[in-house]
């Protein structure tokens, strides 16, 4: 396929009498992630070059930024349900999940929407191997419905994805649990566009015109139980150990990402599309791209 060198620069493919048809030329490690090669001929004369990128973590900006980000065990992933063994998982226990929140603060961080609770519900079960509190929940959507989540499914992006993030009750707080590889576990529930607003939803998505600007904060004492924003089945799901998906990306999450998802409106989404950054602008496709699996298993608790 000629030379060339890998990295920053040009590749000299030397030259080819391609006739008609398509070449596909395999996978290529050229730096910034892998690419895929397609070369199109139409002639002596004329054919297109595809490039098709798969990012890897040395094109993420954290990962430029933080030295912490460029870890073996990074976070979000591809989850490929052919490539993931089955296992089996227990049930999962959940305390205070279904109870109505004293109040709620709904914080606009800049960079998403937070929510921290008073009643400090608890998971457990899972194979978690420990009880975990809950700290926060905060979303990550994009500028449109074929982007926004931060983990993908067989390369396909949700319009927005939810965590749940709580720590290890061994720890004395979120901080001290950073410390420890078993020290958070993250619930990650994806949404999918439907025709009308999710009125388990609706709640937190009239907070947000109070919260529109990046700093502000309001107190909500209407919003429904955490348990209402979970997906129906919570028996499907993929497992993984990986990292916080925002700096310092602390290698130190048991992440759940569940295999059923969560309906969201088109309106619902323009709502949360309409807040801002901390410079003032749109605040969208707060995601970080994939991350490389550097040979870590991923195990799914179903079957098919």
């Amino acid at each position: 396929m000629g030379h060339g060198t890998e990295g920053h620069g040009t590749w000299d493919m030397g030259q080819w009498d391609m006739g008609h048809g398509t070449w596909d030329m395999g996978q290529w490690d050229m730096g910034h992630g892998t690419w895929h090669v397609y070369v199109y001929g139409a002639g002596d004369d004329m054919f297109m070059v595809q490039l098709i990128r798969t990012f890897s973590s040395e094109f993420d900006p954290f990962a430029a930024e933080f030295p912490s980000c460029r870890g073996s065990r990074q976070s979000p992933i591809n989850l490929d349900p052919s490539s993931s063994p089955a296992r089996e998982f227990e049930p999962f226990f959940f305390l205070r999940y279904q109870q109505i929140p004293d109040a709620e603060s709904i914080t606009n961080t800049g960079h998403s929407v937070k929510l921290i609770s008073r009643n400090l519900p608890e998971v457990s079960g899972g194979n978690l191997g420990a009880t975990y509190k809950f700290d926060q929940y905060h979303l990550h959507w994009g500028a449109e419905d074929s982007r926004g989540s931060e983990h993908t499914i067989d390369n396909f992006r949700f319009p927005m994805e939810l965590h749940l993030v709580h720590h290890n009750t061994k720890y004395a707080s979120f901080n001290a649990s950073l410390e420890h590889r078993d020290g958070v576990a993250v619930l990650g529930v994806l949404f999918v566009i439907s025709e009308l607003d999710n009125p388990l939803l609706q709640p937190l998505i009239d907070h947000l015109m109070s919260i529109t600007e990046a700093g502000q904060e309001d107190i909500a004492v209407d919003l429904y139980p955490l348990a209402s924003l979970l997906p129906r089945d919570l028996s499907r799901f993929y497992r993984y150990h990986g990292s916080l998906t925002t700096p310092m990306c602390n290698e130190v999450v048991t992440w759940t990402i569940f295999d059923d998802y969560v309906p969201v409106s088109d309106a619902q989404m323009a709502r949360l599309r309409s807040l801002m950054d901390t410079e003032g602008d749109p605040l969208l496709n707060n995601f970080r791209p994939n991350q490389l699996l550097n040979g870590r298993t991923v195990y799914r608790s179903f079957l098919y």
